[in-house]
């Protein structure tokens, strides 16, 4: 990661003969650059949050009752992928160790979980009931937690992007079409601007979507199966049913049957829905 704003600016701005960079407010220039970028971040965090993903530490709570900050991670999440004891008082539930894994309930669903269980309330990890701490001689003090980040925000066009110098161009493109709006070009011109920047998004969307797609074993529990498509189709994602081996010379992976009943039918899922339905669970 080499790329600064400055060198994202200059690219956008060689994209036409036209541009005048001594027209442009470089305070301007720099927000939308640093919007851009969070965006592709935002983007990532929604397709597959583990493919920028880190791992950070939560602030350390002195008492069973104290929440966990987001915000106090480093870098700032964009969304949260497993959470793991890291320090605890006492005996906060029976044969705590660390790195057990904390299970993310749905407020609505929580018995859909396993205990120990955690609550994602706005900005803030909270625990359920008296899962994570019983009293103020047992409990949780630190969570290891596994997120998608945001990118650092920039305060000066020398600063070096967060993204990586591969796709410092989903932001090069925008800022061009900006400049190209602000002149008031062609149809034509803006239209070239946008067919690119949609290719590469689309090569960054594979690119995110396959990342993750080794990790997937086949499910064996027709009821798991069922709730990954089902999560899928809720986010729009379709889910398609093929038949017979004529199919495998096209699918990767079955992912909803074990191999023996290729010659039966097979649900398969693309690695989009695949990906896709783990993000938004």
């Amino acid at each position: 990661m080499a790329t600064t704003a400055q060198q994202v600016y200059d690219r956008a701005v060689a994209m036409s003969f036209m541009n005048d960079p001594s027209l442009t407010d470089p305070n301007q220039v720099l927000a939308y650059i640093g919007l851009y970028e969070r965006n592709v971040y935002l983007r990532a965090a929604r397709l597959n949050p583990e493919y920028f993903g880190v791992t950070s530490s939560s602030a350390v709570r002195v008492s069973n009752t104290d929440t966990w900050s987001l915000d106090a991670l480093t870098p700032t999440p964009a969304a949260v992928t497993r959470v793991e004891v890291l320090t605890f008082v006492g005996t906060p539930y029976a044969g705590v160790t660390v790195g057990d894994r904390v299970g993310l309930a749905s407020i609505r669903w929580p018995d859909l979980e396993i205990a120990p269980r955690a609550l994602l309330r706005g900005r803030k990890i909270v625990g359920y009931k008296t899962e994570l701490g019983a009293d103020s001689s047992n409990y949780v003090s630190q969570l290891l937690v596994y997120h998608s980040p945001l990118p650092a925000p920039l305060s000066t066009l020398g600063q070096t992007l967060t993204v990586p110098d591969e796709w410092a161009d989903l932001v090069t493109y925008p800022i061009a079409r900006i400049l190209a709006l602000r002149d008031r070009r062609t149809d034509e011109e803006l239209n070239f601007l946008t067919v690119d920047w949609q290719a590469l998004q689309q090569t960054f969307d594979e690119a995110v979507l396959v990342y993750d797609v080794s990790r997937w074993g086949r499910f064996q529990d027709a009821d798991e199966s069922a709730y990954y498509e089902y999560i899928c189709r809720r986010a729009g994602v379709e889910v398609r049913s093929c038949r017979g081996p004529e199919v495998q010379s096209k699918v990767t992976r079955s992912l909803w049957w074990p191999r023996s009943h290729w010659n039966s039918l097979s649900r398969v899922v693309t690695p989009t829905a695949l990906l896709c339905g783990r993000a938004v669970q």
